[in-house]
């Protein structure tokens, strides 16, 4: 069956058409004019938040160079000033991860050489070492266990340290779940136990102890 169409509908149906593309066309800049306000926000807020954390930066710095100068955390409000700042950006650990290395090797250098130096049977070494491990575990929730993992002690010889620290920490387990980590004892044994992970990935351990294959 043959259809036939005047001249008339021809000629609103192609202005119908046009209309409808003009309109599409149009609506395509507002698109990306939208977009790229979104991300001029985004960008906007990023470099402010920068700069913020810049700001408080000067603090934790120099509370970490105090903590290496002396070996240990000496003012303990210095670690709570420290895990304050860094909850903050929990949803920003980009901010942090630039720092993570200077960090993370410093701290941990001080708690495998005061494992060394001082032994497992000291009383004073998870004193010690509990302060470090709190600043240590909020990198890990802020930055998270990956990013904060690369910069540990991976050496062989680091293993004999770390599972001694790990069954000091045990053997000084007291008080309910809450006191422990109001302490600083669950933060320490995650810490060790993930120094632990990575260090039970190095195949030649086994050889170093002698172990069979």
């Amino acid at each position: 069956m043959t259809i036939f169409y005047n001249s008339s509908e021809i000629f609103f149906a192609s202005l119908s058409l046009m209309a409808a593309r003009e309109a599409e066309d149009k609506a395509k800049p507002s698109l990306a004019v939208e977009q790229m306000e979104e991300d001029d926000e985004h960008d906007a807020k990023e470099v402010v938040l920068q700069r913020y954390f810049l700001q408080e930066w000067k603090p934790v710095k120099s509370i970490l160079d105090d903590i290496v100068s002396n070996g240990r955390v000496v003012d303990l409000s210095s670690v709570r000033k420290i895990r304050s700042i860094m909850d903050k950006y929990q949803e920003q650990g980009q901010l942090m991860e630039p720092y993570l290395e200077s960090i993370i090797s410093l701290l941990m250098f001080i708690v495998r050489t005061k494992t060394i130096e001082l032994g497992a049977y000291s009383k004073e070494l998870v004193k010690i070492i509990k302060p470090l491990c709190i600043i240590i575990y909020t990198l890990v929730i802020v930055c998270g266990y990956k990013a904060v993992i690369r910069f540990f002690p991976h050496q062989v010889s680091n293993l004999e340290p770390a599972v001694s620290l790990l069954e000091k920490c045990h053997g000084t387990n007291t008080g309910t779940a809450l006191r422990q980590e109001s302490t600083g004892e669950m933060e320490t044994k995650c810490v060790i136990l993930l120094w632990l992970s990575i260090l039970v990935l190095v195949p030649s351990w086994v050889l170093y102890y002698g172990f069979p294959l």
